[in-house]
C-alpha cells in the first residue's frame, strides 16, 4: 500500500471537515487586494475590516465570514472548472486563518504605535502570503500546520502538499 492509499484509507475512517477550494482563495483575493492599497499608500486602518472575518474562521465560525463571498466571483474567472470543485481540508486552513489574524493585528499595532517601516514590511509579507493562495493555491499557514503537527504525530501530512480532497 502506497503512502497515498495509506492517508486515504486513515482519513476515511475519521470524519473530516473540508471547504471547497475557491472559498478560502476567494478571501486571500480580497485580502491581497486590501493589503497591496495599503502598500500603495491607503491607510492601514482600512485592515480593520479583515479582523472580524480573520477572527470567524480561526474561531471555526464559517458562517460569518464575508471575504469568501466578496472575492468568490473573482477567483470564479480565475480558476478552471476542475479546481473550482476540489475541496481542501478545514483544519490546515483554519489554522492559517489565526496566523494571518496574528499577522494582521500585528500589523495594525506596529502601524498605530507608529513603527511604519515594520508595519509595511509585516505588511508586504502578509500580501505576498496571501498572494500565494489566491493566485496558486500554496497556503503556506497550511504548510507549516502539516509539518508541524506532521511531526508531532497529531495529524496525517498530506500527500500532495496541499490538504486537498
Amino acid at each position: 500500500m502506497t503512502t497515498h492509499e495509506n492517508n486515504a484509507q486513515q482519513d476515511a475512517l475519521a470524519p473530516i471537515s473540508s471547504v471547497p477550494e475557491w472559498s478560502p482563495r476567494s478571501a486571500a483575493s480580497v485580502t491581497s487586494l486590501l493589503l497591496v492599497a495599503v502598500l500603495l499608500g491607503a491607510p492601514a486602518y482600512v485592515l480593520v475590516v479583515l479582523v472580524p472575518d480573520f477572527l470567524a474562521r480561526a474561531l471555526n465560525q464559517r458562517e460569518w465570514t464575508y471575504l469568501a463571498r466578496l472575492g468568490g466571483p473573482i477567483v470564479r474567472r480565475l480558476l478552471s472548472s476542475g479546481t473550482l470543485a476540489r475541496r481542501s481540508r478545514w483544519a490546515p486552513k483554519r489554522f492559517a486563518s489565526a496566523l494571518g489574524l496574528g499577522m494582521l493585528l500585528m500589523i495594525l499595532a506596529a502601524s498605530f504605535a507608529g513603527f511604519a517601516n515594520v508595519a509595511m514590511g509585516l505588511t508586504a509579507t502578509m500580501a505576498a502570503l496571501a498572494s500565494l493562495e489566491a493566485l496558486f493555491g500554496v497556503c503556506v499557514g497550511c504548510q507549516i500546520y502539516t509539518h508541524l503537527l506532521g511531526r508531532l504525530g497529531l495529524v496525517t501530512p498530506c500527500p500532495d502538499g496541499r490538504c486537498s480532497l
